[in-house]
C-alpha cells in the first residue's frame, strides 16, 4: 500500500475504482451498466458485457458499489 494515498479516500492506502490503474470499470462504464440494467438486461449478460461477475454486476446496478456521493 502507498502511504501517500492514506486519507485521500483510499482504503488501506490502495486506490480502487476508476482512478486505480487496474480497474475494469470507469464511472462512464458504470453509468452505462446501470442504463443497460434499467433497460432490462440481466445480471449475467451485464457481467459478460463488462468483464465482471454477475454478482458484481448486480451490486453495481443496484448501487451497492460505486455509490455517488450525496
Amino acid at each position: 500500500p502507498c502511504a501517500a494515498l492514506r486519507g485521500r479516500g483510499a482504503k488501506d492506502g490502495v486506490r480502487s475504482g476508476g482512478p486505480h490503474g487496474r480497474a475494469r470499470l470507469t464511472w462512464e462504464r458504470v453509468a452505462a451498466l446501470r442504463a443497460d440494467f434499467a433497460a432490462g438486461v440481466r445480471f449475467a449478460e451485464l457481467g459478460r458485457r463488462y468483464g465482471i461477475s454477475p454478482t458484481q454486476a448486480r451490486r453495481l446496478a443496484l448501487g451497492e458499489n460505486w455509490k455517488v456521493a450525496a
